[in-house]
């Protein structure tokens, strides 16, 4: 599982799996320091991936 803020770049390893947080910054994919009720609706959203994403390379933007 893959979370990146930079799905571009990222799309060229095909991850079997990966989100794009949409908001989220460069070195904190999870969300800001102390944030974490966000930390821990990203990581979910990462992890409901294994249940719904199917296709490899594709990186689905997530709203958190």
């Amino acid at each position: 599982m893959l979370i990146t803020v930079v799905p571009n770049e990222s799309k060229v390893m095909r991850p079997p799996r990966a989100i794009h947080p949409l908001g989220h910054q460069l070195g904190r994919v999870l969300g800001t320091a102390g944030d974490v009720e966000k930390q821990q609706e990203t990581l979910f959203a990462a992890l409901q991936q294994f249940k719904e994403l199917h296709t490899p390379g594709l990186i689905q933007d997530v709203q958190i």
